[in-house]
């Protein structure tokens, strides 16, 4: 999954007046992942691979496309 940066710009008014402008700027690394799809059986919960968490990989990345 390749990296990219989100902004987003939040501007709190109050009728005709700005009260504050917010910009925040989140950045995520690639990283690597590795998903099989395909015809056949839905694997039971049981057997499913357990696949350990990349220490490296942001807590709030979202999904990768599909």
């Amino acid at each position: 999954i390749p990296g990219f940066d989100v902004t987003v710009i939040r501007r709190v008014m109050q009728g005709d007046k700005v009260l504050h402008n917010d910009k925040f700027v989140s950045k995520y690394r690639p990283w690597k992942r590795i998903i099989k799809k395909g015809p056949g059986p839905a694997a039971s919960p049981a057997a499913a691979p357990v696949i350990p968490a990349d220490p490296l990989a942001p807590a709030n990345l979202p999904p990768p496309p599909t």
